[in-house]
Order: structure tokens, then sequence, then C-alpha cells
């Protein structure tokens, strides 16, 4: 498995991989910062979908030729979006990025049912994946944005989703850990009864699913022996399933507010990898997601 977003970026150099990112509202001057980086690294193609003078403005602030990007002027948040949206699943981009518009109609447009974005059968959820600098590894996780209070069923697609991810990561034994807030189910704590029924549930060769955990005994080898927990995933979660979108995304803000570690987000569940970072999110967490992104199409 990548263990830093470094060695991310050292592959895709490395294999020569270059990727058309397409970026509705373009016309931000962060995202637009990502995108240029990762250009001048040489594994996107860039197609910039926004304010088109704002655009180019920004890209001359960074001494970056216009030219070398395909230009669409559209200020329409929703036409942005779905012209993006359009263009990927016609094949003349490989993956979208959220700029500057809003999370409403990005996500209304991937999920609009006659676009072919997203099968009918399946469920998109947001995902967050973090360098975990005391152990030197990446941890994947989810959901932190999307679905809000995920039934049983609804966990089982987003850990499939999560499963898919870690895969992308080269990940060759994928350790779940469902977490709740207690290490035993209990009747009167749903997230501790499902994360036992996903425990319980097949999900192939080299997926090791175990739960409830509570978070440091998830991740911590000594939280974990200090309880007394002897597992395959006790202290070595690869992803963690979170129990709630509350739960979720305090901790993604958590990470990133009090932790500073470096991160990644964006979508799974769709016919294509989606990149979508908050309007707040700086410059590496954008470069970080593209890479993420990027690995999905692979």
């Amino acid at each position: 498995m990548f263990r830093s977003f470094n060695e991310i970026e050292k592959y895709l150099i490395r294999n020569q991989i270059n990727k058309r990112v397409v970026l509705c509202g373009s016309h931000d001057d962060i995202a637009l910062k990502a995108i240029v980086r990762a250009k001048r690294q040489g594994f996107v193609s860039g197609i910039l979908i926004g304010d088109g003078d704002k655009t180019v403005a920004l890209l001359n602030e960074m001494d970056e030729p216009p030219d070398d990007y395909s230009i669409i002027d559209e200020t329409r948040e929703t036409k942005a979006a779905s012209t993006a949206i359009k263009m990927v699943c016609s094949g003349e981009a490989d993956l979208p990025m959220k700029g500057m518009i809003q999370t409403a109609p990005y996500l209304m447009a991937i999920q609009n049912p006659l676009g072919g974005f997203v099968s009918q059968d399946s469920l998109i959820n947001e995902y967050t994946a973090f360098f975990f600098c005391e152990q030197e590894r990446m941890i994947l996780m989810g959901d932190c944005a999307v679905n809000i209070a995920p039934n049983l069923e609804e966990k089982a697609k987003i850990l499939k989703n999560l499963i898919s991810l870690a895969k992308a990561f080269q990940c060759e034994e994928v350790k779940v850990a469902a977490v709740s807030i207690i290490e035993k189910p209990n009747p009167s704590i749903q997230s501790s009864v499902d994360a036992r029924a996903l425990a319980g549930m097949s999900w192939g060769e080299g997926v090791f699913v175990e739960g409830p955990f509570a978070l440091d005994n998830a991740i911590d080898p000594e939280a974990a022996k200090h309880k007394g927990i002897q597992s395959k995933i006790a202290g070595n979660a690869d992803v963690l399933l979170m129990p709630d979108v509350h739960a979720g995304n305090i901790l993604h803000k958590a990470i990133h507010f009090f932790g500073h570690k470096p991160f990644a987000s964006g979508v799974l569940g769709a016919n294509y990898p989606v990149i979508m970072n908050s309007r707040t999110d700086d410059e590496n967490a954008k470069f970080y997601s593209i890479m993420t992104g990027i690995l999905q199409t692979l």
C-alpha cells in the first residue's frame, strides 16, 4: 500500500501517467493552483470551466500559459457542473473536480439519474485519505460528508466503496475497522450492532473486516493491547468505516484543523472517480485529492 502522498506522486511521475481533469468553477485560485501544480508535474491535462476572464487572469498571475488549457467560459454553477460531468461521461475528460462552486449543484450533476454517471443501485459516499505521520502510513475513512445516518445496507455499500479505494492504493490486505464508541455489541448502540453484522459478512479474498472498534484501539496498537484486544486489525486498520456523518465529519475536520495532517478527499460509488474538496481546503489537500482521484482511474 502507498504509505504517503509523496510515494503516490513519485509513482504517477515515474509511470508517466497523465489524466484529463475538468475543473468546474475554475476561477478558484486555490483549486487552480493545484491543477497547475499537477500539470507541471506531468500527470494532469487541465480543462477549466468557469469565469473565463478570471481564470485567464489567475493563470497569468501564476506565470502559466492559458493556451496550455482548454477554457470554457461558464459562470452558472449548475451548468458548469453538468458540463463537467457530461465531458467525463462522453470520454472528453477522465475525472471531474470541484472548484469555486457549492457542493449541492456538483452532487446534483453527479447523481442526475439521466446522466449515466452513477448506476441506479449504487450509493455514493465521501472518503478521506490521510497521512498518519505517527505511524508513517495512510489511513482511509468514510463517510464524512454525504450519507447522514446510513443503515446496515447502506454501510455495506459504503464499505464496498472504501475497499475499492484501498485496492486502488495498492493495499494487498485490506484491514477494515467498523468504528463505534465501544468494542462489544450493545443493543442500545446501533453502530456497534451494525459493526458486528458487517464483520460477519463475506468481503472477498484479502479483505478483513472486524468490529465494533473504538477509534483508539482501531489505530493504536498500544491502546488495543492495553484493552486486551487481540486481532489482525486492532491497532492496524487501513480503513475506518465511520458510524455516521457526524462522527466522520468531526474526525475529518479534527484531522485537518487539530492534527494538521496531509489529507485528500473525494466521492466514491460513481462510475468514475470524483474529486471533491471543501472550498476552504488548501492547495496541498486539493493537489493530493487530484492524485488519489487519478489512482482510481488506473
